[in-house]
């Protein structure tokens, strides 16, 4: 009888780019609360849905770590302060927000067109009891999501005046556009519209 031997895996160094590039593909996936048909995509914390917060990010970020630590991979050095919780809350609040940016000067043929190139990834819905933003993937945001995003924009300082009414009109024309439909079907449906209209 002989023993099985599995050796380790090999050692791998994860790169910041990659480790962006996957928190950004779990991020998308926990906070998509969209009731999908058929077989769910599955995400570093399973099938589970949540509202994306600096919270549920801090715990994407930790389970890709362990993971990462159970197949013998080591980050970079320039992100070695992720293995700490405050490095960790650090990196993600600054991963959601560049993922929550608003593009003032977008242009489009339409509203809808203009809504789609001025959103990043996600959108601000609301804020948590202790303040946290509470974001939504963009790509599945109804006009009501984005009324949200816009309540929370018209919030922002005077000192910003300026670039808040473009982005308040932006905005507005753009829920008013889409209304229930997603941000995704919506634009997929004006390209089409479009391309037999030429």
């Amino acid at each position: 009888m002989s023993l099985i031997f599995k050796p380790p895996s090999a050692p791998f160094v994860v790169a910041e780019k990659d480790l962006k590039r996957a928190f950004k593909e779990h991020a998308l996936i926990v906070g998509d609360m969209r009731r999908s048909i058929g077989r769910q995509k599955q995400s570093i914390l399973g099938t589970v849905r949540k509202q994306l917060t600096l919270d549920v990010g801090v715990e994407i970020v930790t389970a890709m770590l362990d993971d990462f630590d159970k197949r013998n991979g080591k980050l970079e050095k320039p992100i070695a302060h992720l293995y700490f919780e405050k490095g960790r809350r650090a990196w993600v609040s600054q991963r959601l927000s560049q993922m929550a940016s608003l593009k003032w000067s977008a242009t489009g043929g339409n509203d809808v067109e203009r809504l789609w190139n001025a959103v990043g990834d996600l959108v601000i819905t609301g804020r948590t009891k202790t303040g946290l933003n509470i974001y939504h993937p963009s790509d599945s945001a109804t006009g009501i999501e984005i009324g949200c995003f816009l309540g929370l924009v018209r919030g922002r300082s005077v000192s910003a005046a300026h670039r808040s009414s473009e982005a308040v009109q932006l905005l507005t024309d753009g829920a008013a556009a889409i209304g229930d439909r997603t941000l995704e079907v919506a634009y997929a449906e004006e390209c089409e519209r479009y391309r037999f209209t030429g």
